[in-house]
């Protein structure tokens, strides 16, 4: 049965671990559905630790937006740290989300957010402890959908094989058309390649399988061509140009445990006015 509980294979083995408090899910202003009555639901992962995670803006952004719709339901995935990971290769637990301890790869889409490169190797461990297949070919129909979003997708190329899908740019406006296109493709019964061809045609998004990439003897980039005609030619990035106050969650998630900004974050500025070469 999908969206099965694994809080009661979880419990024995938290006074086992440093930090049980990371994963027992008791935060303040969460937000909690029936994923089995959703019309589809979504994993947001953090690949790091739960004190890192939460200190997060975006993530909590993208969970008030995803959550705000009757029609989706939304739960946290983060990092466990290496002890817990350790029991749970042991005992055969996957990876779980905070809110119901339900499986990751039960969900329909798994979003990865990408905001260092040094988080590459912990997102192809989740998946792994998620019991999904690592590269973005071997996944299967009924598989999640595996997006990433954040500021490394200014260059998703080095980790383009083990995604379905890059959401380029700013999220706010662009997640909810690609949610729109997800459920009615999942309502008209898509493969997934057909799914991930409606996915393509919403802006700021890029499914990298849909490109086949050249190279010359040099070892440089010689010619990109599209194996879809359905995909667009080049995909764009989107952004906002003003950061709206609904976009912002009313009642801030209160961690369980102490975080590494343990304070309350307010965005009051986007981007980069320098620009140095050196980031």
């Amino acid at each position: 049965m999908r969206y099965t509980s694994l809080r009661a294979r979880l419990d024995p083995l938290l006074p086992l671990v440093e930090k049980p408090g990371r994963y027992i899910g008791l935060e303040r202003n969460v937000t909690r559905k029936d994923l089995g009555g959703a019309a589809a639901t979504v994993a947001l992962a953090f690949p790091d630790t739960y004190e890192i995670g939460m200190s997060h803006t975006g993530l909590k952004i993208l969970y008030e937006i995803v959550n705000r719709r009757v029609d989706f339901a939304c739960e946290r995935v983060y990092a466990p740290w290496v002890d817990l990971e350790a029991k749970m290769r042991a005992e055969g637990i996957p990876l779980f989300s905070v809110e119901s301890f339900a499986p990751v790869a039960d969900f329909d889409v798994l979003g990865f957010s990408l905001q260092a490169e040094l988080n590459y190797s912990n997102i192809l461990n989740m998946l792994d402890l998620a019991g999904l297949p690592v590269w973005q070919r071997d996944r299967g129909e009924q598989d999640p959908i595996v997006l990433g979003g954040g500021p490394c997708t200014a260059n998703p190329e080095p980790i383009a094989d083990f995604f379905d899908a890059f959401l380029i740019g700013d999220a706010e406006e662009a997640l909810p058309r690609f949610l729109d296109a997800y459920r009615e493709g999942r309502a008209e019964g898509l493969s997934r390649r057909d799914l991930l061809a409606r996915l393509s045609g919403v802006d700021g998004i890029y499914v990298p399988s849909f490109y086949d990439v050249s190279y010359d003897e040099a070892g440089h980039i010689a010619a990109i061509q599209r194996n879809d005609s359905r995909a667009p030619e080049q995909p764009r990035r989107t952004w906002v140009p003003i950061l709206k106050p609904e976009y912002y969650p009313d009642r801030p998630m209160v961690p369980s445990v102490e975080i590494v900004q343990d304070r309350l974050g307010l965005e009051v500025m986007r981007g980069c006015t320098q620009g140095c070469r050196f980031c």
